[in-house]
């Protein structure tokens, strides 16, 4: 995870959502999917393309990359434009 000029964070989308909520104080639902990639992939309901946008709770994601039918890196910000 890495913090962004604008307040968001870059997260890999393989970091479990566990880790991610430790490390960030988040709260991500931990009863489903174990990775980000998981999370946002399962909100969709198929496979984003890059600039793909959604909110999940109260944060609002940004898929960055996409590869091998997973999602590299997202944008995360929390409820009102910082995370």
């Amino acid at each position: 995870m890495r913090r962004e000029a604008d307040g968001s964070y870059l997260v890999t989308g393989s970091a479990t959502i566990r880790a991610i909520n430790r490390a960030m104080k988040w709260r991500f639902p931990t009863d489903g999917p174990k990775t980000l990639s998981g999370l946002i992939v399962e909100h969709l309901e198929s496979i984003p393309q890059p600039g793909t946008a959604i909110r999940i709770g109260d944060y609002s994601i940004e898929v960055v990359q996409t590869a091998d039918n997973t999602v590299r890196t997202a944008r995360v910000r929390l409820d009102g434009g910082t995370a």
